[in-house]
């Protein structure tokens, strides 16, 4: 028995004046899926991990048949948020290098595993994209119908994951390093060209501000004058980084977290990754992605335990690949220079975790960062937040990082009095 052909579009009208574009997304898989009857039902949605800060996330699930037999196609979709005031992110641009890496480079990464034939459970893996992405909606699989999920946001991954997470990454930074070598002129013009979408104005500098401050207001004293003297180079040290004006560079992610990897567990254990949302993605240092990871994902005693050795793990995931390519990591990317990117830009995760953090530890999901001016943003955090932040601040200062700082303000308050 056929299903009723019909569409559910209210919640498209409902949400964004490009309905119609969308409208016609749809229509057009539908086209192309042979679907000769069919109903279409569409939820916009918060997922389990958290909510999506740069768009609106939707479900469109397909249901009819073709000439042959009954199919399904269910697809999510990633909606430019409608009417946004965002001034510290572009939001066309994050959505355009999302589109770039889905329509164009996931093909070519995949052609160049194909060409070593790497085994299926070895290669770096993207989500099913759909043609029909374009600047203002990013349309892929919906994996969830795979049982596949995002961790929990404010989780502290295991072992396992990291492990699994950290080989998925050195893959990710090991195919820009191929490619760099067996297609220079097309990583030239279009890889190099990708930069962080940032906007370094006084919204930013009112955004640090802010954020700066509700982990002072976790410490104590002598933990609290340490960051102070700290703050005022953030935003040039912050910007430094994120331009990749210095270290090893290659196209990295920007954004990998738990919340941007897909897994699918069997008996409580991963055994399967899909890393995904590139809209950050940019020409950087690969050291930085490391770095964003432990600090967004692992508390202090994970990292006790555990950092030095996900360091070492993430260096021979990356030498394993490139020998697929009978690329040495040696010449590619020395370990003394992966060592000394690590270390020299490792308060780049005291300051991603200070400016991401309380959002990530929001009480509510549905926190939105695109319709008011950041600088006055308002967040209920969640009491985990305080351990977390306390516990990264507590590193740098057993690290030394701040000992120099400190004695410099020591220096200028001695002259003062």
């Amino acid at each position: 028995m056929a299903l009723q052909t019909g569409y559910q579009f209210e919640t498209f009208e409902a949400i964004t004046d490009n309905y119609l574009e969308l409208e016609h997304c749809i229509k057009s898989i539908i086209e192309k899926e042979k679907y000769v009857s069919y109903n279409v039902k569409t939820k916009v949605f918060t997922p389990d991990g958290g909510g999506s800060y740069l768009g609106i996330l939707c479900k469109v699930d397909i249901e009819g048949e073709t000439t042959t037999d009954k199919k399904e196609t269910n697809i999510f979709m990633k909606i430019i948020t409608p009417g946004a005031q965002m001034t510290i992110l572009s939001l066309p641009d994050v959505y355009k290098n999302e589109m770039f890496v889905y329509k164009e480079l996931s093909l070519i990464y995949s052609k160049l595993q194909n060409e070593v034939e790497i085994p299926m459970q070895e290669k770096y893996k993207f989500v099913k994209s759909y043609e029909e992405s374009n600047a203002n909606v990013i349309i892929l699989e919906n994996m969830s119908k795979k049982d596949f999920k995002t961790n929990f946001r404010k989780d502290v991954i295991t072992l396992q994951y990291a492990e699994m997470a950290i080989a998925e990454m050195a893959k990710f930074h090991a195919l820009s390093f191929i490619l760099e070598t067996k297609q220079p002129k097309y990583f030239e013009r279009k890889i190099k060209t990708i930069k962080a979408t940032f906007s370094f104005d006084e919204d930013w500098d009112g955004f640090v501000q802010n954020m700066c401050q509700i982990t002072l207001n976790y410490l104590d004293e002598d933990s609290r004058r340490k960051l102070e003297d700290f703050i005022p180079s953030f935003t040039k040290k912050y910007r430094k980084y994120s331009e990749g004006s210095s270290g090893k560079l290659c196209l990295r992610h920007g954004d990998f977290r738990p919340n941007n990897i897909l897994v699918k567990e069997i008996n409580g254990v991963v055994s399967e990754m899909i890393p995904i949302d590139y809209q950050l993605v940019c020409y950087g240092c690969p050291a930085l992605d490391v770095i964003f990871f432990i600090f967004s994902s692992t508390d202090q005693k994970f990292r006790r335990s555990h950092m030095l050795y996900l360091k070492e793990l993430y260096y021979e995931s990356l030498k394993r690949f490139l020998k697929y390519f009978s690329l040495d990591v040696s010449s590619i990317y020395p370990k003394t220079e992966f060592e000394r990117d690590l270390k020299s830009m490792m308060d780049y995760g005291l300051m991603t975790a200070i400016l991401m953090m309380p959002l990530l530890m929001a009480s509510d999901n549905d926190v939105d960062i695109t319709r008011e001016p950041l600088a006055g943003l308002s967040l209920n955090v969640d009491d985990l937040l305080k351990d977390r932040l306390v516990g990264i601040v507590q590193d740098f200062i057993e690290w030394g990082y701040f000992i120099a700082q400190v004695q410099a303000a020591d220096k200028i308050s001695d002259r003062g009095s």
